[in-house]
């Protein structure tokens, strides 16, 4: 018999069903593994939840839950058991995951009351996320900032546009007393802290001039406020000198009575972020003066945007124009004592050359303050340009296009990427071999060669794929990952148009260098991608079956979008021998996964 602690090293490096296997071999077995068995529950499907739901379930949690160590749930009735000592004694969560039902994104006032009485039972607890968004927070926050004094990571109401019922009406209004509260009261050792909210202005005086939905939240704020005041004292605020990460999704409103205060305690911020909708009434983050003021005095750095817009008579009319912008306009200290830096940069100007210098530039100026790149048409953008960006600028949250860049594989992999808290990535990655696919004199494919799961990976040359996954899985932030040469166009995803016609122009063929996206060629590297929630593999020749779909389930708890399951779906037929893999659409029937409804396939 091997001594406890060989069995408890061995039983870290075996998956669930070993583990489940394992604990019925005999007792000291059962004792190694059922910690390890335990220590983090996911219930993301209908059947866990009507399992946990049963008498024994309840019995099994009264006897293991204090091994409990992470919590990941999309159904809030699940929290009841964890608020409950009568059920679980002791209690040692360190992280606790609410994930975003699809087509449901409002909790009740009961649900909220789950989490805030599960905060209050688990002041360990390290990192918290609430994707859902409950109507009237208050008490939540001020929970939070009480008891949770140990927090490192907390993300709220943090929905995205990739999530299937997002509107941008979604973003929860709060009152700029009680949000500036929260804010000043803060756990001061966060390191990530992720909000998605718009803040009004709630003097009752000034009622008239908001919506329904801000006055009727005008009485719950005040009283929340009260009750911050009532525990922390009038005017008091904590310093964050941990917090590496601010992002406001959605933020607008009376920005300039919420963050200064904030800001000037966050001395060692690495990267603020505000992604809003695109629309025109949105104001970015550089249109509030205190908050420019309160970034300059604790940071040095005042933010600025930059959007290059298209027309016959700009000022930008070559690759080099923007490039000598994006270099110069920043390569001095101004005689305020504080570097002007990149925050957004904007191209909507189709630029049908090279745009070699750009990036350059970019990878050069923009090494530590840019957070969004977006480009209409970056189609003529070189590898190795993209290369450049993304091992440059580290903190950037994303990096989007109209038309995606072609990134080569063996240039991606040659050096790692710096933007560690990216959340959007459109890039086509091709390059990569191919030899299960058999190709005709012109480049179609003439024959696939059908898997063969019992004898392992049937690719050649698999390396360069397994490096591929290896550097996407790095981004444990990631949102929202598009490898396809579709684009979008208002509502509708169509393929580039036509120069003389100006109609869709449907491509004959899909891509076939680019990655089979199976289990064998190492898919599972993108198991941290808990973020995760739409994946765009359109107009790629790709090896998706039904253990990739099941894999998915498994360890993809956000993942609201997955296009491309069939090519040939959408929009149109494209060609006929492309043959999805054996058991997919019978599966798709039968799970019916929220993400891979029926018409998006």
């Amino acid at each position: 018999m091997l001594p406890q602690e060989v069995q408890t090293a061995v039983a870290e490096f075996l998956d669930f069903h070993d583990l489940a296997r394992l604990v019925r071999v005999n007792k000291d077995w059962n004792q190694s593994c059922t910690p390890i068995l335990w220590r983090a529950l996911e219930i993301s499907g209908e059947f866990q939840f009507k399992w946990f739901c049963s008498v024994g379930a309840l019995w099994s949690l009264s006897r293991q839950g204090h091994h409990v160590r992470t919590l990941r749930t999309l159904f809030p009735y699940m929290l009841i058991p964890f608020q409950d000592p009568g059920v679980i004694p002791d209690l040692h969560l360190t992280r606790l995951e609410l994930t975003i039902p699809p087509r449901a994104n409002l909790l009740t006032d009961d649900h909220t009351t789950n989490i805030i009485n599960l905060i209050k039972r688990s002041p360990s607890l390290q990192h918290l996320y609430v994707g859902s968004i409950c109507r009237h927070p208050g008490q939540l926050f001020l929970a939070i900032d009480k008891f949770l004094t140990r927090l490192k990571t907390l993300s709220l109401f943090n929905i995205s546009y990739s999530d299937q019922s997002f509107r941008p009406d979604h973003y929860l209004r709060i009152g700029f007393r009680l949000l500036k509260a929260f804010f000043d009261n803060l756990p001061s050792e966060l390191e990530y802290f992720a909000l998605g909210a718009h803040t009004f202005w709630n003097e009752g005086t000034q009622e008239n001039g908001h919506p329904r939905v801000d006055i009727e939240n005008y009485a719950h704020d005040e009283a929340d406020y009260l009750d911050f005041e009532r525990h922390f004292g009038l005017g008091s605020y904590k310093q964050h000198k941990q917090l590496r990460v601010l992002s406001l999704r959605g933020m607008e409103g009376d920005q300039d009575r919420v963050l200064p205060l904030f800001l000037r305690g966050c001395p060692n911020l690495e990267v603020f972020d505000n992604p809003t909708p695109d629309r025109v009434t949105a104001r970015p983050i550089t249109g509030y003066k205190l908050v420019q003021a309160a970034l300059e005095e604790a940071l040095g750095y005042h933010l600025k945007d930059l959007t290059v817009v298209a027309g016959e008579e700009s000022e930008w009319e070559t690759d080099g124009d923007i490039a000598h912008t994006i270099s110069t306009a920043l390569s001095s200290i101004t005689g305020e004592s504080f570097r002007e830096v990149w925050n957004k940069i904007n191209i909507q100007r189709d630029c049908s050359s090279s745009m070699k210098a750009t990036a350059e530039a970019i990878g050069r100026t923009c090494k530590r303050d840019l957070t969004t790149l977006r480009i209409k048409n970056a189609s003529t953008m070189e590898s190795t340009d993209v290369q450049l960006i993304l091992s440059q600028a580290s903190a950037l949250r994303e990096f989007s296009s109209a038309r995606s860049p072609k990134l080569v594989a063996r240039d991606m992999v040659a050096k790692p990427w710096a933007c560690q808290w990216l959340t959007t990535l459109c890039v086509q990655i091709c390059g990569i071999p191919r030899p299960d696919l058999e190709m005709g004199e012109q480049g179609q494919v003439v024959k696939a060669v059908k898997r063969r799961v019992g004898r392992g990976c049937f690719l050649g040359q698999k390396d360069i794929q397994r490096q591929v996954y290896q550097q996407l899985g790095a981004l444990v932030c990631l949102e929202a990952l598009n490898v396809s040469c579709v684009y979008r166009e208002g509502s509708r995803d169509i393929y580039p148009l036509d120069n003389n016609q100006g109609e869709p122009l449907f491509n004959s063929g899909l891509q076939t260098d680019c990655l089979d996206w199976t289990l064998e060629s190492g898919l599972g590297q993108l198991a941290s991608l808990k973020e995760l929630r739409e994946v765009d593999v359109r107009m790629t020749w790709h090896r998706v079956g039904v253990r990739e779909l099941e894999w998915m389930v498994r360890q993809l708890p956000r993942l609201n979008v997955l296009k491309g399951l069939n090519p040939m779906a959408d929009p149109s037929s494209l060609i006929g021998d492309y043959v999805s893999e054996g058991g997919v659409e019978l599966w798709a029937r039968s799970h019916k996964p929220d993400w891979l409804p029926s018409g998006r396939r």
